[in-house]
């Protein structure tokens, strides 16, 4: 079967014989539904099945399997699906760059949308020199990074600039989209915006 995870679908076994693969998978679906604050080790153990011993086996700690799950968002989340999406959904740097807001979209739409995890957990941590909000503050960084692959190949006058204001609209839709269902279209008028500054066309 398949289960949504944001708007990336992929496939999930019936049965995870690894067991820190399936303490991974549980932690992941509950940290994104509920939020790591929330979340004790009691209960990922329950809903994964799996003996505290077990757990405590492959992750020395729940901080380090934060910083698991944080690493598997990545993968799935920023490089899996919304990089893919952006670059499958357009053709030019520019294109592309807008593009982002129509991807946001389709995700805010889906009805387990829960918003995202780096900037969540972050919030949560109220610390960006701990190791985990240091680690999402890194990630956070790294979709910064290819909006501005982005700009660099669009031309833009200040690449590094107009990438820091894009991943701010982009934050602003994230946020706002838990209220307000034009979050993406309105973020997107304003990106636009951003783009006749710079002197970029879409077309």
């Amino acid at each position: 079967m398949f289960k949504r995870h944001g708007s990336t679908l992929y496939r999930e076994d019936a049965l995870v014989d690894n067991a820190s693969e399936r303490v991974l998978r549980t932690a992941y679906d509950l940290f994104c539904a509920h939020g790591v604050g929330a979340v004790g080790i009691d209960r990922i153990i329950e809903t994964a099945g799996v003996a505290k011993m077990t757990l405590y086996r492959n992750y020395r700690s729940k901080d380090e399997l934060v910083l698991a799950v944080l690493e598997r968002r990545q993968e799935r989340w920023t490089h899996g699906w919304l990089e893919a999406e952006i670059m499958r959904r357009a053709r030019t740097p520019v294109t592309r760059l807008l593009a982002c807001f129509d991807t946001l979209a389709d995700w805010f739409a889906n009805d387990d949308y829960e918003g995202c995890l780096f900037i969540n957990t972050l919030i949560e941590t109220h610390d960006v020199s701990s190791p985990i909000g240091s680690d999402c503050v890194t990630r956070l960084a790294t979709i910064r990074g290819i909006i501005e692959e982005l700009t660099r190949d669009a031309a833009a006058r200040n690449a590094t600039e107009l990438a820091h204001r894009w991943q701010l609209l982009m934050w602003g839709a994230i946020l706002g989209a838990s209220y307000d269902p034009g979050a993406a279209k309105r973020a997107k008028g304003l990106a636009a915006l951003l783009l006749e500054q710079e002197g970029l066309r879409s077309g």
